[in-house]
């Protein structure tokens, strides 16, 4: 059934933009837990939608998948269904509750403004996860040579990504079982402030790298391009917010205040007014 489906839309609108539209609307099921859980529509709902693209995704080619492609979605397939199951547990701990838990939850969003949001991160998250689909389709229209060294450099980018990110986030939750009131200066935190967020930048820039010989047209250079331009807007945003509740919860102490004017907070070049608390 699923064969006959991609078949008929292939038929119809091409190999590329049929499934394409396929992946959007996962995305835009996904995201929707947003409704009930607004904080949902960000990294839980990023997580969904990964998730369940990467394994459409592989259904639907996996008769012809290249074993680089199928790393590359076996890697987005991980750390899609990963972020989701730590971000809800999490929800689940008292050390976590912080600040930036308690007003989304208190503040309401009408349902207008729920739709735009919904909206918007789904169409991200399309971005964000293309790379992938021009990486899967592409192989099958380019000699192999022209796009293996791409692809092995921007899957190890990745893996090295989801690793930093996997082991900030396990260095955190080890120091709040025990200090759940305190700020984690230890590990990956010695050197940046955010390091589970530079891993998750790491992880969307292999992605995008693994399929530059793919782009094929203009349109998938824009979409590949705005994924990653959005990705890192969010994350900027994402990581300003944190500073702020952290200034707001550890801002008196000298220990926070000698940390911030020595460690960086995703990248040492990224300018300090981007993550300024307001």
């Amino acid at each position: 059934m699923l064969d006959q489906l991609a078949r008929l839309f292939r038929e119809v609108f091409g190999e590329v933009p049929a499934f394409s539209v396929v992946i959007l609307v996962l995305s835009l099921l996904a995201t929707s837990a947003g409704f009930s859980r607004p904080p949902w529509f960000f990294g839980v709902g990023s997580g969904f939608a990964t998730g369940a693209m990467s394994i459409v995704t592989i259904l639907a080619y996996r008769h012809r998948l290249g074993a680089l492609a199928g790393v590359q979605l076996g890697l987005l397939l991980v750390h899609g269904v990963r972020l989701s199951v730590f971000l809800i547990m999490r929800e689940h701990k008292p050390s976590f509750h912080h600040q930036q838990l308690a007003e989304h939850t208190a503040r309401p969003m009408r349902f207008g403004r729920r739709a735009l949001v919904w909206i918007a991160v789904s169409l991200l998250y399309f971005c964000m996860f293309s790379p992938a689909l021009y990486a899967t389709v592409g192989r099958q229209m380019l000699p192999p040579s022209a796009t293996t060294a791409l692809q092995i450099a921007g899957i190890m980018t990745m893996a090295a990504g989801f690793i930093l990110e996997l082991t900030a986030d396990a260095q955190k939750t080890a120091f709040k079982m025990y200090q759940p009131e305190a700020c984690c200066y230890s590990g990956l935190f010695r050197w940046v402030r955010q390091p589970n967020h530079l891993g998750e930048l790491m992880f969307w820039v292999g992605n995008f790298i693994a399929a530059i010989g793919f782009y094929l047209s203009v349109m998938h250079w824009v979409i590949s391009v705005a994924g990653l331009i959005g990705l890192t807007m969010l994350l900027i945003a994402v990581a300003a917010r944190l500073e702020y509740v952290r200034a707001v919860q550890y801002g008196t102490l000298a220990e926070y205040q000698a940390y911030t004017r020595t460690v960086p907070v995703l990248l040492p070049w990224l300018p300090a007014r981007w993550f300024s608390p307001r």
